[in-house]
């Protein structure tokens, strides 16, 4: 993919590279499963629920929020619409804007994708 180069926050990137929707999917699965096998738990970057794999399918995985025993699913095509979206917006979406309406399908999003992480305090989502 090509580089492009974007407005300059303060203390941010200037470039990033655009994520490639093609492969986001198999990424996040690749590392879910390798989550599900240990067991990971892992939480939410504000709320600090916890969350943990529960099922995964070709075109879904299913999170289990631990302390309500609620669960949500994160869809390859909700994946490949949330990397349109972050590259569409200089790889830089403020959480809780990028997936709706839940927590959990985001941080499993930013978990489970190699080149996507949260910014120092937790507010945005960004390339990593």
């Amino acid at each position: 993919m090509g580089r492009l180069f974007c407005l300059n926050w303060s203390n941010q990137k200037t470039s990033y590279n655009m994520i490639d929707q093609e492969t986001a999917w198999n990424l996040i699965m690749q590392n879910a499963i390798k989550a599900s096998l240990t067991n990971t738990i892992w939480h939410s970057i504000v709320e600090k629920a916890p969350y943990q794999l529960v099922d995964i399918n070709d075109d879904r995985i299913t999170i289990l929020r631990l302390d309500r025993e609620t669960t949500e699913n994160l869809t390859e095509k909700q994946v490949i619409k949330a990397i349109k979206k972050l590259n569409s917006n200089n790889c830089r979406m403020r959480r809780r804007t990028l997936i709706s309406p839940t927590v959990a399908q985001e941080t499993a999003f930013v978990l489970f994708h190699p080149n996507i992480t949260w910014d120092e305090l937790g507010h945005y989502i960004i390339e990593q």
